[in-house]
C-alpha cells in the first residue's frame, strides 16, 4: 500500500517553489489535491493561493519579506510554539537549495496517480464481483486520467527563439569533470542526463576512474550516490580520502611523482602521510565538503542490484534522507542482476538503455564501467570491435566513452593511455597518456600527450 501523505522532502520542494514560482502555484492550485499534505504544509499552500488568486503570482520575487508578513498575521490566533513551529519551517525553506520544478512535478505526479488507482481498485473491486463492468471501466478511466496535466515538452522552431543555441546552456549543465586535463579540455566537462562509461580489462584502473569522476563533482558540491558491487563501501570511502589528500594506506618512504617545468617533464620525490593520521581526515573531510555536496556509498554483493532497485534506493533516499544526487555511480553493470533474457547481450543492452533512461528521467549524470574483450588486453590501444565486452550495442547508448588500456611496457612504469572512444555531442578519437600513483590514490597524477603520427580525431 503507498503512504496517504507526500514524503516531507517533496512537500519542502513543493512549498519552496509554490511560494516562489508563479507557474508552479497555478499548476498545484489546480491539479495537486491538499490531503496528501501535512496540515502545516497545507496551510501556507492555502496562503499562496490566496495569494496568487489576488495578485496573479507566487508571493516571494526577490525576497521573503512580505511573505513573512503575510505568515505573521494568519499566525496571531495560534499560540506561540506554533507561531515558532511556522517561522522555523519558513527559515528552513529559504535556506534550501532550489529544487528541480520539472522532477518535483513528476515525482507529486506519480504519488497521485498511484494512490488514485489504488483507491480506484478498492471501489471497483466489488463492483466487479457483481459484474458491473461499465462502472469498473469508468471508475479505473477517471484513475488513470488523475495527477497533474503535463506539459508536452516541444521545442519548437521559430517560436522559442534561439536561446537553445547557445553554449551557455550546455556549460550551465556541467557538474563534473574527468580530472584529467587534456581530456577535459576538448570534452568540455560531464553533464546532468549523460550516461559515461569507462572501458577497461578486468583489474584495469575503472573504479579508480569512476572514483575520479566522484571527487571532482564532490569537491564543486554536488551530491553523489556511489553503488559498488566488488569493493567494500569502506574501501571506496578510502580511495577517496587518498585520492584527496595523496595520503598512503601503509608506512613508504617516498612515491614518484610528475610535473610541468619550462615545458619539460620532471619527477620528484613525494613523502606521504598515513590515512589513518587523523588530522589528515580531518583535513580532507573539510575539503571534500567544503562546497556542501555530500557522497553515499552502498555495497551490493555481485549480482543482487537490479535496476529497479536502484529506483527504490533513489526514491528511499529522497523520501527519508532528503538526499537526491546528482551524480550516480554504478560499478559495474555487467555484475548488476541483470534482467531475465535468454540472450545475455539482451539483458546488458537492456540495462545500459535502463540507465540512460534514469539520467534522463531524473536529470543527473550516470557514470557505470565495462570490461573490454580480451582481444584487447595488454594494448596501449583497441579498436570499437574490441571495446564492449557483452554487447556492441552499449556504446549507441552511453553518451561518453572513455577507455583505459596499458600495455606491458607502460604497467612497469605506471602510465595508462586514456581514450575518448565515443562522444555523442563533441570530438573523439583522441587521447592522452595517464601517470598512475594508486598508492597515494592518484588515477591521473599526471597526464601528457600522446606522440604519435597515427593520432587522428575521427569525425564525429
Amino acid at each position: 500500500m503507498s503512504e496517504k501523505v507526500i514524503g516531507q522532502y517533496l512537500q519542502d520542494c513543493f512549498l519552496y517553489l509554490i511560494i516562489k514560482d508563479s507557474e508552479f502555484a497555478r499548476i498545484a492550485k489546480l491539479s495537486i489535491p491538499s490531503y496528501y499534505f501535512s496540515s502545516i504544509t497545507a496551510e501556507i499552500a492555502q496562503l499562496c493561493y490566496n495569494y496568487y488568486d489576488q495578485f496573479g503570482r507566487a508571493p516571494v520575487g526577490e525576497g521573503w519579506a512580505d511573505f513573512n508578513t503575510e505568515i505573521e498575521h494568519f499566525v496571531q490566533r495560534f499560540d506561540e510554539d506554533k507561531k515558532k513551529l511556522y517561522f522555523g519551517y519558513l527559515e528552513k525553506l529559504q535556506e534550501m537549495t532550489p529544487p528541480s520544478k520539472e522532477y518535483v512535478l513528476a515525482r507529486i505526479n506519480k504519488f497521485i496517480r498511484a494512490r488514485s488507482i489504488e483507491e480506484a481498485l478498492k471501489t471497483a473491486a466489488p463492483l466487479a464481483e457483481r459484474g458491473e463492468e461499465e462502472e469498473v471501466e469508468q471508475i479505473l478511466m477517471k484513475a488513470l486520467r488523475s495527477g497533474i496535466p503535463e506539459k508536452e515538452a516541444f521545442l519548437t522552431i521559430p517560436d522559442d527563439g534561439s536561446d537553445f543555441l547557445q553554449e551557455k546552456d550546455l556549460k550551465s549543465e556541467i557538474i563534473s569533470n574527468l580530472g584529467i586535463s587534456l581530456l577535459d579540455e576538448k570534452v568540455g566537462g560531464l553533464r546532468r542526463g549523460q550516461l559515461i562509461c569507462f572501458f577497461g580489462p578486468a583489474k584495469g584502473a575503472k573504479s579508480w576512474a569512476c572514483l575520479n569522476v566522484a571527487n571532482q563533482a564532490l569537491t564543486l558540491g554536488h551530491n553523489i550516490l556511489y553503488l559498488t558491487h566488488e569493493l567494500k563501501a569502506s574501501e571506496v570511502g578510502q580511495r577517496l580520502y587518498q585520492k584527496a589528500g595523496s595520503l598512503s594506506l601503509e608506512e613508504i618512504d617516498s612515491v614518484t611523482t610528475k610535473y610541468w617545468e619550462d615545458g619539460v617533464e620532471k619527477e620528484s620525490l613525494f613523502f606521504p602521510k598515513l590515512l589513518s593520521d587523523l588530522n589528515e581526515q580531518e583535513e580532507i573531510t573539510r575539503l571534500l565538503t567544503r562546497s556542501g555536496g555530500k557522497m553515499k556509498i552502498r555495497k551490493y554483493p555481485m549480482g543482487t542490484c537490479s535496476l529497479g532497485e536502484i529506483e527504490r534506493v533513489l526514491n528511499y533516499l529522497e523520501a527519508f534522507d532528503h538526499f537526491i544526487p546528482d551524480v550516480l555511480i554504478t560499478d559495474y553493470v555487467e555484475i548488476m542482476k541483470l534482467p531475465h533474457s535468454e540472450e545475455k547481450h539482451e539483458a546488458i543492452n537492456e540495462t545500459y538503455i535502463g540507465l540512460k533512461g534514469i539520467a534522463d528521467q531524473r536529470n543527473i549524470l550516470v557514470v557505470t564501467a565495462s570490461q573490454i574483450t580480451r582481444a584487447g588486453y595488454g594494448k596501449s590501444h583497441v579498436s570499437q570491435a574490441q571495446l564492449p565486452a557483452g554487447d556492441i550495442r552499449k556504446l549507441a547508448n552511453i553518451d561518453l566513452g572513455i577507455s583505459l588500456c596499458t600495455n606491458e611496457a607502460q604497467v612497469a612504469q605506471n602510465l595508462m593511455n586514456v581514450y575518448i572512444e565515443v562522444n555523442r555531442s563533441g570530438p573523439q578519437g583522441f587521447g592522452c597518456i595517464i601517470y598512475n600513483v594508486f598508492k597515494i590514490g592518484q588515477f591521473a597524477q599526471f597526464c601528457k600527450p600522446i606522440q604519435r603520427e597515427s593520432q587522428i580525431e575521427r569525425p564525429e
